[in-house]
């Protein structure tokens, strides 16, 4: 099951992996941008930056690195 950082109520972990597609690597805590994580790799990404609506997070979320063909480039 996908979490988000709502869910995760974490100041991070030195092991997670931030990757997302604006250009972020490490948390920002100025950044109040909710995030989800990928169920391959791990990786944490915004899901505005992803186009996922707050009210519809999927039960499984795969970035586009994962699974490429779930996302329009």
């Amino acid at each position: 099951r996908s979490q988000t950082v709502e869910e995760e109520n974490t100041n991070g972990s030195p092991d997670d992996i931030i990757r997302c597609v604006c250009g972020a690597k490490e948390e920002d805590e100025d950044d109040s941008r909710m995030m989800i994580q990928c169920e391959g790799c791990e990786a944490w990404q915004h899901t505005q930056c992803m186009g996922i609506p707050k009210k519809k997070i999927p039960k499984q979320y795969f970035c586009e690195v994962c699974r490429p063909e779930n996302h329009q480039i």
